[in-house]
């Protein structure tokens, strides 16, 4: 493990240990340690490359050993004598595959393609996975935030509620107003248990993409930052070709085809150069008798029931298949991005609106408490500018929470992530 994930690690222990309060950069070297998807991505992968170094065996000689001791017991007919002998043979063969119809050379680029298709594969898990962990971190630091807010509101909600309680005593306002004043502050003590009840289920999600058991204390520090300024549109086809899911289904369609060459081998002769040396005696130490061979066996192919026709045919629909679904993940793709890139840019554009129209609504209900509380405003006409402020604040909130995760969206779909 690099030097760095095991000081954040460590980090993460000491903070632990005192407020369980995450930082981002602790939060991605447990994810890259603990997480179930990347860790099973990772020996897919190198199961893959396992097989396509396999795949070059068929490279070199193979060669092998053999020890052979034989014992035997005659009897003459004559004299009813018996004889007993033994011998023992030890020999060493070799063999090397001149030409097999291609059929090697098609394994080694299917077995390469598909390592290669798997290690896109081990792309797109580590972004998607990227995604759940900004995903899961923003939405916890989002509910900590509305926990923060109910309870402003509520307490917003009780001085509302004791100022028209005192102008009801006094005559200035009616049972209406109280009554409604009082339903508020019922809503706003709701709204708080309701905030309470998501940060925990948002504390769950966290600690599942970090691998951890305990999530009840589990806390972040801040928020994830975001791109105000997301850029000039880009050119999606160009940006969905260098995405993991096309390069995936590029290595697919080329181990397609590199199955139709391992199939078309079948009717190809196979010619190997075969090859040995023996000892026989009757121990290995006296090696009585010694033989040393040379030979070329050439296989020709005469009929084998259509299996490699049929095989041929199977392997080229396989190549037709993965073709169009190439052709068919480069055009998704773009969508993706295009809606992605726009999701992006309308929710930075919506959290500069919500916070101008928070401003203005702020500013409007400090003016309009001071008029109601002086008698210049009607409860209606205030109760409106008080609504007006209390939701724009909940607005700007979760806009801001909207527009981190359409940040992650967009880099997720063109593969980016956090983690080596």
């Amino acid at each position: 493990m690099p030097f760095y994930e095991v000081m954040l690690i460590f980090l993460f222990f000491v903070q632990t240990a005192f407020a369980d309060s995450l930082t981002w950069e602790a939060c991605v070297a447990l994810a890259a340690k603990n997480n179930a998807q990347i860790r099973a991505a990772e020996a897919d992968l190198r199961a893959a490359r396992a097989l396509a170094g396999a795949a070059k065996a068929p490279l070199f000689p193979s060669l092998s050993s053999e020890l052979t001791g034989v014992s035997t017991n005659s009897q003459a007919v004559a004299t009813g004598a018996s004889t007993y002998s033994t011998s023992v043979e030890a020999a060493i063969t070799g063999r090397y595959n001149l030409f097999s119809g291609f059929a090697d050379a098609g394994t080694i680029d299917r077995t390469h393609a598909l390592s290669e298709a798997q290690n896109a594969s081990l792309r797109a898990v580590r972004a998607n996975v990227s995604y759940d962990l900004k995903a899961a971190y923003q939405n916890l630091h989002y509910a900590t935030e509305r926990v923060r807010l109910t309870k402003e509101l509520l307490q917003r909600r009780e001085e509302n509620k004791r100022l028209v309680e005192l102008l009801f005593e006094s005559g200035r306002e009616n049972k209406g107003s109280l009554l409604l004043a009082e339903a508020y502050l019922v809503q706003a003590r709701y709204e708080t248990v309701q905030a309470e009840n998501a940060k925990r289920s948002s504390q769950a999600a966290l600690a599942s993409v970090l691998g951890l058991e305990s999530y009840e204390t589990l806390e972040v520090r801040s928020s994830l930052p975001l791109d105000m300024a997301p850029g000039p549109k880009p050119d999606f086809k160009a940006l969905a070709r260098s995405t993991p899911q096309y390069e995936e289904s590029v290595f697919n369609e080329a181990a397609a085809e590199a199955g139709i060459r391992i199939a078309t081998s079948g009717f190809l002769p196979s010619l190997d150069l075969t090859g040995g040396y023996a000892a026989t005696g009757a121990d290995l130490a006296t090696n009585e008798s010694r033989r040393a061979w040379v030979g070329l066996t050439l296989t020709v192919p005469l009929f084998d029931g259509g299996r490699d026709y049929h095989g041929v045919k199977g392997a080229s629909a396989r190549w037709a298949s993965a073709s169009s679904a190439r052709d068919g993940v480069s055009r998704e793709l773009v969508l993706r991005l295009e809606r992605a890139y726009s999701a992006f840019i309308e929710a930075v554009e919506k959290l500069k609106m919500e916070e101008a129209f928070r401003k203005a609504a702020e500013i409007r209900a400090e003016i309009a408490r001071k008029k109601y509380n002086n008698g210049l405003l009607s409860f209606e006409d205030w109760d409106l500018i008080e609504n007006e402020w209390i939701n724009r604040q909940k607005q700007v909130l979760q806009a801001a929470r909207d527009g981190v995760l359409a940040q992650s969206a967009w880099e997720q779909i063109q593969g980016q992530k956090v983690f080596e």
